[in-house]
């Protein structure tokens, strides 16, 4: 028997006043659904909201709350602080784009991070120049165990799923021109060659392998 949804209707939670039911989400692995309710921010925004996110106040505002917050913290001309902004930006004031990408998959910042910028510098410090903020795992959403600060080769690499990519491992390609897998691997902006495989399994191996003679360790992708 279905778990009946309470009705949030009406309902506030800090900022955000529920104006009525929206579309659920479904978890693509589980098939499982979460409740989404659209609210209005006492801004005049307006989202779709997890209401599990609602209840557990993991969401307050469209964003807003967060700025005013930090309004008085001196970091406004760091680069960290703009890491910070486009953080809470990606995650709770999105775009169409962004939404498919953070809050539809519950990608959300924890509670240490969305309300204190200062919190967010004590724990990852400035942002070095050619730096963005990258997430390890990115399943996962923003918090100080799951977030460096990565150079543009480093991004590349922990994304690493580019669209010939169809081995599921990062640095595994299918190269058309050779008809066979191709291996690499970029540390310090520096492409290492791992070679060219008729087997899949082969070239998983050899990226493995590769991860340990330059790294000196495999990683989780």
């Amino acid at each position: 028997m279905p778990t009946k949804i309470r009705d949030l209707t009406g309902q506030r939670f800090v900022r955000w006043v529920v104006v009525k039911r929206g579309e659920d989400y479904i978890y693509p692995k589980s098939g499982k659904s979460s409740a989404r309710w659209i609210c209005k921010c006492d801004c005049g925004r307006e989202s779709l909201v997890h209401g599990a996110h609602l209840k557990n106040g993991s969401s307050q505002s469209c964003g807003c709350l967060s700025w005013e917050i930090s309004s008085t913290h001196g970091l406004s001309n760091t680069r960290a602080y703009s890491a910070w902004v486009g953080m809470i930006g990606r995650c709770y004031d999105s775009s169409e784009k962004d939404k498919l990408c953070y809050e539809d998959k519950g990608i959300v910042v924890c509670d240490r991070w969305r309300y204190s910028v200062e919190n967010f510098f004590e724990d990852m410090g400035e942002c070095p120049s050619g730096f963005e903020l990258e997430r390890l795992d990115y399943a996962l959403g923003y918090f100080p165990e799951n977030c460096i600060w990565a150079d543009e080769q480093t991004q590349a690499e922990n994304r690493g799923m580019f669209s010939n990519n169809t081995s599921g491992k990062t640095g595994v390609v299918w190269s058309k021109e050779h008809n066979k897998w191709r291996v690499y691997l970029y540390q310090n902006k520096r492409r290492h060659e791992g070679g060219l495989f008729a087997k899949m399994d082969d070239a998983i191996t050899k990226r493995k392998q590769l991860e340990i003679e330059v790294l000196g360790y495999e990683k989780r992708h």
